[in-house]
């Protein structure tokens, strides 16, 4: 019998991450990356990766997707979703983690069909959500009355304070 190659899977988080946006949501992201299984490509797709971060050993091990080129930029959800799912449907049903506060269920919708699983990190509470798993760390009392309101029936919830990741020192 011969040897394969085991296939990684992907997991696909997007951040908004432009030139003076988004620094705390891409660490936040690192640090989930940090705890999960070394049988995941992680791949990062961005609005624009700013080559700075380069220098940063902790993010070279990780693919970054720009998803904008040139002079292009973020126009709505749908043209978003649109490009999102052309990078998608490069890799089998993947992973994708959103934390962005652009997107809402209009650009979910769309990318959903082309996952296994839909995550959504949140922390406003100020929009209406389509994901699989929702996770929000907020100290609110009514947080999971609120979450259902804004997600989709079969939601699964993470919800209050034990789902807040802070850096090592923290």
């Amino acid at each position: 019998m011969g040897r394969y190659k085991k296939i990684k899977k992907n997991i696909f988080i997007r951040i908004s991450l432009i030139k003076n946006i988004g620094l705390g949501h891409l660490l936040r992201n690192l640090r989930i990356v940090e705890h999960l299984d070394t049988k995941y490509k992680i791949n990062f797709v961005v609005d624009k990766f700013n080559k700075e971060l380069n220098k940063n050993s902790n993010i070279n091990k990780y693919n970054f997707i720009s998803l904008y080129k040139n002079n292009e930029r973020f126009k709505s959800e749908k043209s978003d979703s649109y490009k999102f799912c052309k990078i998608l449907n490069k890799s089998n049903k993947s992973i994708v983690i959103v934390d962005d506060y652009r997107l809402s269920s209009k650009w979910h919708k769309n990318v959903i069909k082309n996952t296994k699983k839909l995550v959504v990190i949140d922390d406003l509470m100020n929009k209406k959500f389509f994901s699989d798993i929702y996770i929000n760390y907020s100290t609110n009392n009514n947080l999971l009355d609120k979450a259902k309101q804004l997600n989709k029936k079969k939601t699964k919830y993470l919800l209050g304070t034990k789902f807040c990741v802070l850096g090592k020192n923290l």
